[in-house]
């Protein structure tokens, strides 16, 4: 083959110098016309044939355009590229010594140039003569080059992904059927997810096991054009992927570029949760212990795809397990009974110390014991795993999972065992304690369905029974017995029996033998007369809620109908109340709709039936989301704190199952932001009693919570306030009693003390007489002086005679420089020992400020008792105060200010320099026991 292309060569070269040699005889004009680069050159050698240059003969002028320089006959052309003469003789001594013409591509730093080289030898003539052709290629070189530059970052850009990404051929066979993929190209992170660089393989020469599934969708994608996205399990990497498969078109291909990424930790978290709920309608449906138990099992079983999954019981001595609850799928059962040092030494130690134990590989862990191993391999377990429960120091339960083949338990799986543990512990106690308040219940239902079973019989023989049996309910009840005609078709209903209700509701007591249909014609438009038909034809109860508008009545009502021999009972129920309360719910729903623009607080809607959860645009806005993306009931989970989960699941777990309205609050983080939402929803429900819809507000209490906490610290600071101004109080109390007692009683002891050492054995009568008297009368005024302190410490005269006397007895004893007018009303002897106190130290300390700081004449107290409040009034003729000092916290004030704020009352405080002082206190009454605890505490 090589010999043939040698010949065809030498054939063209040898046509083409044959046509060259004609132009060169007639080189002017060939030169001429030619609109590339064209010259001739000849040979100059030196020793045994090896050239040493080569010089123009002849050149056109495109030639010297091309190189942008004017050339000359006898030129070097090895001027031209003087850095690759090498290159130039090599080249050039080939093609003279072979005759073989050579095209090469070249380029000229010179003139920074690509140029095509056509070079051949001339025919005919020296052997030194060359013909060269240049054609310019510069802008197809550039164009290569940068086509080369794309190609690279191309390629860092693919393998750089971190997503999957690969280029496969799709293999038909003659049918147009496929039959193989070919991979043309994948990224390194393709290579990761896969395990293996498979580039230039088939798919099922990596693994004939692949899914088949894929050759259809990469088909079907080949064969229409339009993109697919698949998410697929692959069994060959034991992995969740989500694809988007389109196509590449290029001619004779039948090309695909995909795009892949793992989504299996995302799918199995999403799997968790889906568990976890299960799991909780499982434990909350089920009221037998037992069954919750059983059931719960199940639903492990089938998430982990377990071999065997079991409850034991563990003995008093802490070793022994007894089976109380298992799944199994296969055929060789796990003992009743057995003791855990059999198959690992250290699994009983582990339990105890409440730790779960973890077996992967059983034919590998060190720590079973040979028989255990061979006990597991029995049974056909590989992998095991498991989840003690310990409640107040004692190991009373352990969970125990198995596995047919070698497993890696996740750390994620170990969690959700231990949660499931303690979860379905917690149910099965719950659920036993509800059986047991069941069953008690249930015997009570025995004997009263035994009474009411008594009881109807007793209404069955008496007409007056049943007609009190009737009036005894608030519910319309009636008897209503078939009408036939002769082809037994019912025409009408006789009211055979009417409680006291429906005559109220009717205003008739005429009922009784009259035709329902002709008096209330109504109840065939109303669709109530087909339903009572059908009531006795199927012998169904039947009910249903209406408006009725016929007859003067427009109220909403409820009916059932239960079939009673050729008829029915009847019962009726005025529920326009309802009605209206739920219309009324609604409009208040829309109302808080409204709101959400200018409040923090967002409404929402689902749908039971179809799963739809419906925000407003409110709640995007509290979730900081973008209007109109998609969410579901458990983005609270997704947002909410660690110490809000338990109310989170409780919120998802009343959503999704529509059971009741609820409120709860919330702790939320919402991009690094923590906020609190308070929930509060309602259910809406249709003619059957079932949820229809579920209607829910969230407002964000955020700024809230933040002001109760502002007020506790605000009310903690009064009080440290409080507390020091009574400390200062009691302080400068002390230092009045301490003033007193030396100044007063001290200084009369010691004159008693200098008196009696005067006294002498036989000191003269009148003398004696003298220093005893005169002793007498200090121990009389040391005894009042211990009286005036006493009565200060504890007003004797409050204590025995109220407070009207006690505050005179202040006036009494204050009046000197300032004349005191006091006054007393009201019920006073009606508040309670600490008001009254509370009361008379105040006075007495606005009395004793006026004595001390006034320098008034004339002072008014007056103290008013009434119904709601205590006011206490101190007005004085003296000097004044600037209001500075007025609001000032000395201690006379500050004390007083303590008191009151401590009643929940308020004081007002009226002066100018020179004007006098006027003083007014409001104090709650207190008339209820709480609130005086409240207080005195």
């Amino acid at each position: 083959m090589a010999e043939q292309e040698d010949n065809k060569n030498q054939k063209v070269s040898k046509s083409l110098a044959e046509e060259h040699q004609a132009l060169y005889v007639n080189a002017d004009v060939f030169l001429a016309a030619v609109d590339e680069g064209f010259c001739i050159l000849t040979g100059l050698y030196q020793g045994a044939g090896h050239p040493i240059d080569y010089t123009f003969l002849d050149f056109n002028k495109v030639l010297s355009l091309q190189f942008g320089r004017v050339l000359s006959p006898g030129e070097s052309f090895l001027k031209l590229d003087p850095e690759n003469e090498s290159f130039w003789l090599d080249t050039f001594g080939r093609i003279a010594g072979s005759g073989t013409a050579e095209r090469f591509e070249h380029f000229f730093g010179s003139t920074a140039l690509y140029f095509e080289v056509y070079a051949f030898r001339i025919v005919n003539e020296a052997p030194h003569h060359l013909a060269l052709r240049f054609r310019d290629i510069t802008e197809r070189k550039n164009a290569e080059s940068i086509l080369k530059e794309k190609e690279e970052n191309y390629g860092k850009l693919f393998m750089s992904l971190d997503q999957g990404y690969l280029v496969a051929d799709v293999i038909f066979n003659q049918d147009a059927e496929p039959k193989d993929i070919f991979f043309v190209e994948c990224n390194q992170a393709a290579i990761n997810m896969a395990g293996r660089d498979f580039k230039n393989l088939h798919m099922f020469d990596i693994d004939p096991e692949y899914e088949q599934y894929w050759l259809q969708i990469y088909a079907r994608v080949v064969s229409t054009g339009q993109s697919a996205r698949e998410v697929k399990f692959a069994k060959t990497h034991n992995r969740w992927f989500e694809f988007h498969i389109s196509r590449i078109d290029l001619p004779k291909h039948h090309r695909v570029a995909v795009v892949f990424q793992d989504i299996t930790e995302r799918r199995n978290a999403k799997e968790r949760q889906k568990f976890r709920l299960k799991l909780s309608d499982v434990l909350h449906q089920q009221d037998d212990p037992v069954n919750a138990m059983q059931e719960a099992l199940l639903l492990l079983a089938e998430h982990l795809n377990l071999l065997r999954v079991a409850y034991y019981n563990i003995a008093d001595n802490q070793h022994e397990m007894m089976l109380a609850a298992s799944v199994e799928t296969s055929a060789v059962h796990w003992p009743e009974k057995m003791d855990m040092s059999d198959y690992a030494p250290d699994i009983s130690e582990a339990y105890r110390a409440g730790k779960s134990y973890v077996v992967h590989d059983a034919e590998k862990d060190e720590r079973l014991t040979a028989p255990g191993r061979e006990a597991l391999r029995l049974f056909g377990t590989q992998s095991l795993a498991g989840v003690p429960l310990v409640k107040k120091g004692r190991l009373c339960l352990v969970l125990g999972v198995h596995r047919i083949d070698a497993s890696q338990w996740t750390a994620h799986e170990i969690q959700l065992l231990e949660e499931f543990a303690e979860r379905t512990w917690s149910a099965v106690e719950r659920a036993r304690a509800e059986a047991g308040l069941q069953n008690a219940q249930r015997g009570y239902l025995v004997r009263l369905e035994q009474e009411v079973s008594d009881r109807t019989a007793e209404l069955i023989e008496s007409r007056d029974k049943l007609r009190s049996f009737l009036d005894t309910t608030l519910v319309q009840m009636s008897i209503l017995k078939a009408i036939r005609n002769d082809a037994g078709e019912i025409t009408d209903l006789e009211i055979v029996a009417v409680n006291q209700e429906l005559e109220r509701e009717t205003k008739r007591k005429d009922l009784v033998g009259k035709l329902y249909a002709a008096e209330y014609p109504g109840i065939k438009a109303s669709g109530i007369f087909d339903l009572i038909l059908k009531t006795i034809e199927t012998g169904e109860p039947q009910g249903t809620e209406y408006f009725y508008t016929h007859e003067g009545f427009q109220k909403w009502f409820s009916c059932t109908f239960v079939k009673f021999a050729d008829g029915v009972v009847g019962t009726n129920m005025d529920i326009s109340s309802r009605k209206i309360a739920e219309e009324e719910r609604f409009r208040n729903y829309w109302l808080l709709k409204q709101s959400e623009d200018i409040a923090s607080l967002g409404s929402w809607d689902y749908h039971p039936t179809s799963g739809a959860f419906i925000w407003s645009d409110g709640m995007y806005r509290l979730f900081d989301m973008e209007v109109g993306a998609e969410v579901n009931p458990e983005i609270y989970l997704q947002y909410s704190t660690e110490a809000g989960k338990p109310a989170a699941e409780r919120v998802v777990r009343h959503i999704l199952n529509g059971d009741s309205d609820f409120e709860e609050t919330l702790e939320m983080m919402i991009k690094g932001r923590l906020i609190i939402l308070h929930i509060k929803a309602m259910v809406v429900y249709n003619n059957s009693a079932k949820a229809e819809r579920v209607l829910g507000v969230d407002l964000d209490i955020s700024a809230l919570y933040a002001a109760e906490k502002k007020i506790r610290t605000m009310e903690a600071a009064q009080k440290r306030e409080i507390f020091k101004t009574s400390l200062s109080t009691l302080e400068e109390e002390r230092n009045r009693i301490a003033e007193s007692l030396h100044n007063g009683i001290g200084q009369i002891l010691f004159g008693i003390k200098i008196n009696l050492s005067a006294l002498e054995q036989h000191q003269a009568p009148d003398n004696f007489a003298a220093v005893k008297i005169y002793t007498s009368n200090l121990l009389s005024q040391a005894i009042n002086e211990t009286r005036k302190i006493s009565h200060d410490l504890m007003p004797t005269m409050l204590e025995q005679f109220g407070l009207k006397a006690a505050i005179d007895a202040v006036c009494k004893q204050l009046t000197n420089g300032t004349m005191f007018h006091c006054s007393v009303s009201g019920t006073h002897k009606l508040l309670a020992k600490f008001m009254q106190l509370a009361i008379y130290r105040t006075t007495q300390e606005l009395m004793t400020n006026v004595v001390k700081h006034s320098g008034a004449t004339y002072c008014k107290v007056a103290v008013s008792v009434v119904a709601d409040f205590i006011k206490i009034a101190v007005k004085d003729n003296g000097c004044g105060m600037p209001l500075t000092k007025a609001t000032l916290p000395g201690i006379g004030l500050a004390s007083i200010r303590s008191k009151i704020k401590l009643l929940d009352g308020s004081i007002t405080i009226d002066s100018e320099p020179g004007a006098g002082t006027h003083i007014e206190i409001i104090i709650p009454n207190f008339k209820n026991t709480d609130s005086v605890n409240q207080i005195e505490d």
